[in-house]
């Protein structure tokens, strides 16, 4: 599982209008949710009952007019996701991930959190599908532009991917180490590795 400790990380969005002064101060006060429930989650162990309670209160503001950025709905979404999937209930897990798809810069992660959600569940294709989508992700962003602040390669998913306990179910399937291999073999030659098959194009 990846934690909150990286959707901090990505960059604003850039200018918007101002908002009015209610407006703005709903905004700040779903912001400050926004960065507690971020913080909770990045604790050891994490604060998942507190940290999801954060992130709806900023997901209510949001709805009720408080005009979050697509990037800090993200955040708020799939941070809720990360926090069942940090008490095992990988059901709702999944079904705040697949809606953290709408919002996500960064769709590698949100397909990697996706992954482990189905391997929690016993889905085992399913956990492979989502991890070729996170290293199809991967590339794409890599390819349009290779130096991003917070870009993370598809090796690096590689080798989470391989010490990560919510994936233990993986360890010694075929399929995942070919999966493994292809992508580390291309990027020790460094090269762009070649798209997988089941890539479903999240960015959107």
């Amino acid at each position: 599982m990846l934690r909150l400790a990286v959707l901090v990380l990505i960059g604003g969005c850039g200018p918007s209008r101002p908002l009015p002064p209610s407006q703005a101060l709903q905004a700040r006060f779903a912001r400050a949710h926004v960065a507690a429930g971020s913080a909770a989650l990045r604790e050891s162990p994490p604060r998942a009952t507190t940290a999801r309670a954060e992130l709806r209160r900023a997901l209510d503001l949001h709805r009720r007019g408080a005009a979050l950025s697509d990037r800090e709905v993200w955040i708020a979404t799939e941070g809720i996701g990360v926090s069942y999937l940090a008490e095992h209930d990988f059901a709702t897990a999944r079904t705040w991930l697949e809606a953290a798809l709408r919002f996500t810069p960064d769709p590698a992660q949100t397909h990697y959190n996706l992954a482990c959600a189905r391997c929690g569940a016993g889905d085992r294709e399913g956990c492979i599908a989502e991890l070729e989508s996170a290293l199809a992700a991967a590339v794409r962003f890599e390819v349009r532009d290779p130096s991003p602040r917070t870009h993370r390669s598809p090796a690096f998913w590689v080798l989470r991917a391989r010490s990560d306990p919510d994936l233990a179910a993986l360890r010694g399937d075929s399929r995942f180490e070919a999966l493994a291999s292809r992508h580390l073999s291309v990027e020790m030659r460094g090269m762009p590795a070649p798209a997988t098959p089941t890539d479903i194009a999240p960015d959107r």
